[in-house]
């Protein structure tokens, strides 16, 4: 991210309303320039919170709420999980879905790319549900799990 201070907001600003429901989830793409916002709508909104403006919106990216995203370090995808359970790759110019990861047994918390873009990793968990931590291969065919691990609560 950059981080030269005469790029920086100086005053506040206040994106402009591209969700029907509450944000979930905000996250700024590798230079800082750009963000992503998920909401309880189904949707992600990609602006440029520098000149308010909306670049572009993903409706109906779930089924249920948009809880988390990730971009990746070249800025050409973006991943999000949601109330549905799934996980979602999408191409960040085409907006259309590379692939869905599907079969978790809760709601997503969260997801992220690794620094190569190679791997996906996801969490999820409900309450008193045992987390399941699982790593994807991003470039696979199929959407075949690296690694599975369930804890009752992470750090123990």
């Amino acid at each position: 991210m950059n981080s030269n201070p005469d790029k920086l907001p100086t005053t506040f600003k206040v994106l402009p309303k591209s969700h029907g429901g509450p944000i979930y989830t905000i996250k700024f793409n590798s230079d800082g320039e750009y963000c992503m916002t998920g909401s309880e709508d189904r949707s992600v909104s990609l602006y440029n919170p520098i000149k308010g403006l909306i670049i572009k919106n993903y409706k109906n990216i779930h089924n249920y709420d948009v809880y988390t995203l990730d971009i990746s370090k070249d800025n050409s995808k973006f991943i999000t999980g949601g109330g549905d359970k799934n996980v979602i790759l999408t191409d960040v110019i085409e907006g259309k879905y590379i692939r869905k990861y599907t079969g978790h047994t809760a709601r997503i918390n969260s997801v992220c790319f690794n620094q190569d873009n190679n791997v996906i990793v996801r969490i999820d968990s409900f309450r008193l549900v045992p987390a399941t931590i699982q790593l994807w291969g991003a470039g696979t065919i199929e959407a075949i799990p690296i690694i599975r691990s369930e804890e009752r609560r992470v750090g123990k």
